[in-house]
């Protein structure tokens, strides 16, 4: 939407997503680019927050628009050093990229095995057995 009513993109380059706008900062458009950095900063600010909250050994960031816009993880990595309260922990990037999201949802999946896996694996046992031909979402 702030593409759009800055006048960075058109509705309709505007309807086939955030890659336009990736596309227009890497081509040159210096409005794109201070959408994007804007977007970095305020990620990095949340981050901060999140790591004073939690106080982790790592902190880590990933996604699709850091892979697509390369100047925003500069821009994040700043404001989350000058946002950030305790000491200085450096940002680690991830290098999943656009696969992130499988990435996460195996490790909420692994979670349960970690928690407790005689428990997962006996759950597992008492279901009927997998049948790949009738999983809607297989094949």
């Amino acid at each position: 939407d702030a593409a759009v009513r800055d006048g960075v993109l058109g509705w309709e380059a505007a309807s086939r997503g955030i890659g336009e706008l990736y596309a227009a900062a890497e081509s040159g458009s210096k409005a794109a680019a201070a959408l994007l950095d804007s977007r970095a900063e305020t990620i990095g600010r949340a981050v901060a927050v999140m790591r004073d909250i939690v106080n982790p050994d790592v902190v880590a960031v990933g996604g699709r628009g850091l892979e697509a816009y390369r100047p925003g993880r500069q821009v994040l990595a700043r404001s989350y050093a000058r946002a950030s309260a305790l000491p200085a922990l450096p940002l680690t990037f991830s290098s999943f990229g656009e696969g992130i999201g499988d990435a996460g949802a195996l490790g909420a999946s692994l979670s349960a095995v970690y928690t407790d896996p005689v428990a997962t694996l006996a759950r597992r046992a008492a279901r009927p057995s997998y049948d790949p031909a009738a999983d809607r979402f297989c094949g």
